[in-house]
């Protein structure tokens, strides 16, 4: 459902192009199709820039070129939100009067639904949060009361070397694609939205690039490791390094492979 008048009025004032009104058709060119519409599921830009035009978050960024479009504006809040001392909780108030397209009032729990139904979608979002969890649950079965972290010999145990290794992987990569690769995109798809490309896209898309290509190999050993943990038992150096040979080397002629296919079907 989309929401009404209100908010409507406030995408086309942010664009600064003249009179807010309600109603009427959004008409723009695209490359390809939009993968969804759906924020929770969306993963390209054809889907980012039809939602930016049509869906307002409770913060949004200015409708704007240049510099003053990553300006950051309410968009369903009154305003920007109260910061406690601690900066741990950021506070809201919802605009007065907003309502889904059937009239139904929009009310603050639904922002938690939405939150909660990112988990249950598997959204691509949802994978910050998966690895927090992840952390809690080893510390509490691996360094907590079940202690597995150690065999009964009082060494630590094989399975917790291989779960270390593949943890390693895993929060390797989960870093690269949350503080290297997405805040790089970011910048690169706010130049092309703007208008104005960045200055700098050349190197950001060179480094986002490297840290893809590193999470894509990664992935392989990473795989091994966690497949690894039941069945090697014990970890050895000959293991190790045959694991990591195996995994990178399979992706890497997955790749091949498919460059290949591509390039006999042209």
């Amino acid at each position: 459902m989309a929401l009404t008048a209100a908010v409507l009025a406030l995408g086309a004032a942010g664009c600064g192009g003249g009179e807010e009104h309600e109603g009427g058709t959004l008409r723009g060119a695209s490359l390809s199709f939009p993968d969804y519409l759906d924020p929770g599921l969306s993963y390209t830009l054809e889907g980012w820039t039809s939602m930016y035009n049509t869906y307002v978050p409770l913060l949004t960024y200015a409708h704007a070129s240049g510099s003053e479009g990553t300006k950051l504006i309410p968009g369903l809040a009154k305003s920007l939100p109260e910061i406690s001392d601690d900066g741990r909780t950021y506070s809201l108030t919802l605009r007065s009067g907003l309502e889904y397209s059937d009239g139904t009032p929009v009310r603050a729990s639904d922002f938690r639904a939405t939150i909660e139904r990112l988990f249950r979608l598997d959204s691509p979002g949802s994978a910050m949060y998966t690895v927090i969890l992840g952390l809690v649950l080893f510390g509490w079965h691996y360094m907590g009361p079940e202690k597995l972290m150690h065999s009964p010999d009082g060494k630590m145990s094989g399975r917790a070397m291989w779960i270390q290794y593949g943890m390693l992987l895993g929060l390797i990569m989960w870093f690269n694609v949350w503080f290297v690769i997405w805040p790089r995109q970011k910048k690169i798809l706010g130049g092309v939205l703007s208008g104005t490309p960045h200055p700098d896209t050349a190197k950001l898309a060179a480094t986002a690039g490297k840290a893809s290509r590193f999470n894509t190999f990664a992935s392989g050993p990473l795989l091994f490791a966690m497949l690894g943990a039941p069945h090697f038992g014990a970890m050895s150096a000959p293991v190790l390094i045959g694991v990591t040979v195996i995994g990178v080397g399979f992706w890497f002629g997955m790749i091949k492979r498919s460059f290949k296919i591509r390039t006999d079907a042209v």
